[in-house]
């Protein structure tokens, strides 16, 4: 994964105890978003994500362990249920191939 060169990330959750390859890539982090009611937090990360693009067109995938915080069948996202594992590794090289 190292040949993709550095990232903007915002790491919490299962993912976080496999994060220390990526730290010294790591060049910023998401913007949050405050969250007013229940409902904002449904997509809260993809807005997060284009916050932080605003306007930019730059190819990017997302990994997370909750799809709730993105579109329904949000092609960008890959699920990590059990962290990031030789599963998920796979299917993001796919991506980045792309």
């Amino acid at each position: 994964m190292r040949k993709h060169g550095y990232i903007a990330v915002r790491i919490s959750g299962a993912l976080h105890a496999n994060t220390q390859d990526i730290a010294s890539r790591v060049i910023d982090v998401l913007p949050i978003i405050d969250i007013e009611s229940v409902e904002d937090i449904n997509g809260i990360r993809f807005r997060e994500i284009e916050c932080y693009l605003a306007g930019r067109d730059i190819p990017w995938v997302a990994l997370d362990d909750d799809d709730g915080l993105f579109p329904h069948q949000c092609r960008n996202l890959i699920i990590c249920e059990a962290g990031f594992t030789s599963k998920e590794e796979a299917i993001l090289r796919n991506k980045l191939k792309d």
